[in-house]
């Protein structure tokens, strides 16, 4: 499919991000909903009554992640109360080797998608924060590419 340029048609996909900022009709940072089809991308909010934004395919350029994730310091782990409390049963305790602190990560993955709106250019920011997080962004960056390749190729 990659090597033979555009597809014949495009199949709608699904996804749940949280949205960051970029377009007009959201204010604020959200959990919203992803539907990309041969239309354009729309963005749905995930509550009742929700508002609905549509970015439509002849009007988006391109699509790019980001992996905005940080590795922090684990803090050690505490000794427990009844450590001490059976401190003349318990002594070798600690006396031994405890385990390092290890790192952990807080996953943070960014999807970027700009579009023009008019004259102007804008960025819509959506990201996961899991660990599925980076295949699933990802994905849609290359379903988004895609899209712009097919709309072109119909229009040209």
């Amino acid at each position: 499919m990659i090597d033979q340029g555009a597809p014949k048609h495009f199949e709608a996909t699904r996804a749940d991000v949280d949205y960051l900022d970029g377009i007009e009709r959201l204010n604020d940072p959200l959990p919203v909903r992803l539907l990309i089809d041969a239309s354009g991308i729309e963005v749905r909010e995930q509550m009742p009554g929700s508002r609905t934004a549509h970015i439509a395919a002849a009007t988006i350029l391109d699509a790019a992640t980001v992996d905005a994730s940080l590795t922090t310091q684990a803090a050690q782990p505490r000794t427990p109360l009844w450590r001490y409390l059976i401190l003349p049963l318990g002594i070798t305790w600690f006396f031994k080797k405890k385990p390092e602190a290890g790192e952990q990560k807080q996953h943070d993955y960014v999807l970027l998608i700009r579009y023009r709106a008019g004259e102007e250019t804008h960025t819509a920011v959506f990201h996961r924060q899991d660990r599925a997080g980076l295949a699933i962004v990802e994905g849609l960056a290359r379903i988004i590419n895609l899209l712009v390749r097919f709309t072109n190729e119909r229009r040209g």
